[in-house]
């Protein structure tokens, strides 16, 4: 069986960062049996995460379950591959592209990535260098499409401007963050996105795990949690300290207690009614915490919640 992009970009896909980081392979397998039981199609990737090893569980995963070609596979190239890597073997290079790309299918164990995204924007090099080694991976078949992520409005308009005005291949989605705590600042580029007919995928729909029930109750930094570990500890609690995220919280902490339901289902469900043709990708921290997610999502019904209220807090 294919899968094609029209079915897989959409709804919740997989992300995988904690695969190999908070998710050892066994935990790591199981996520991915339940996103196929649960039709999940899509999961994201990157060579980056946890130095490759991320990729060699996802492709160990869906060997040992017999579910190769069952998904759509998206990975990112450009970033630190491996801990030692000098600075040619980081960035947009047309050699570094290619051997991100070949580095990813071999710890994958696939023989075409669905699609391989440029992980951040760069002006290190050009375009005519960065689309050359596309156009190349495309005819070796060893990729279907390509993808950028966390560009910025004007640096994607820059880009797509360059690729038609030279007949040169067009990106097919953008990946950036959304969630309840950005969502007005996101609005110009689903706007943009939607004009140029380029998919739309979102990561972060939890903003690291502010939008889960401990901060929605306690509106404080989780000891030992996600963000008190993780490099994003800083940016994470400046964000929770100012005003607009702490009524946003509490919005959702009042509206949770009204419906006995979890911050992160009211969350996510806020996130598919708000744009339902946006792929939301999902990485949990925890077998339950998915279990939970792909348990609540498909049997909440949307139109009972007041979303109206969360819609003008987070505008």
């Amino acid at each position: 069986m294919t899968i094609d992009s029209h079915h897989a970009l959409k709804g919740i896909g997989l992300g995988t960062m904690m695969m190999g980081w908070r998710l050892d392979e066994k935990e790591s397998e199981k996520v991915i049996a339940l996103a196929h039981e649960n039709n999940v199609l899509f999961i994201d990737t990157s060579v980056s995460y946890a130095r490759g090893y991320c990729h060699q569980i996802i492709g160990k995963s869906i060997h040992n379950l017999n579910l190769m070609n069952r998904f759509f596979i998206a990975t990112k190239v450009g970033g630190i591959s491996n801990d030692n890597d000098t600075s040619e073997k980081i960035g947009y290079s047309r050699s570094n592209i290619i051997r991100q790309c070949e580095l990813s299918l071999s710890q994958l164990n696939i023989e075409c990535i669905d699609l391989l995204q440029l992980h951040n924007p760069s002006s290190v090099h050009g375009y005519d260098e960065i689309l050359d080694a596309i156009i190349l991976l495309k005819a070796q078949g060893k990729i279907k499409d390509y993808g950028i992520c966390n560009y910025g409005v004007k640096e994607t308009d820059k880009l797509l401007t360059y690729a038609a005005d030279n007949n040169l291949p067009l990106p097919i989605t953008n990946q950036f963050e959304y969630n309840l705590l950005n969502a007005s600042h996101q609005e110009s580029m689903f706007n943009f996105l939607e004009k140029k007919n380029i998919r739309s995928l979102t990561w972060g729909p939890l903003a690291s795990g502010l939008l889960t029930d401990w901060y929605v109750n306690n509106i404080e930094l989780k000891p030992n949690g996600r963000i008190q570990i993780g490099r994003e500890k800083e940016s994470k609690y400046k964000l929770l300290n100012t005003k607009s995220t702490q009524k946003v919280l509490r919005k959702v902490s009042d509206i949770c207690q009204k419906y006995n339901m979890s911050a992160q289902i009211l969350s996510l469900l806020w996130l598919m009614r708000k744009k339902p043709n946006n792929q939301i990708l999902v990485g949990p921290s925890s077998i339950d915490q998915f279990i939970q997610i792909t348990r609540e999502i498909s049997n909440q019904k949307h139109e009972k919640i007041e979303f109206n209220s969360i819609d003008f807090e987070a505008n």
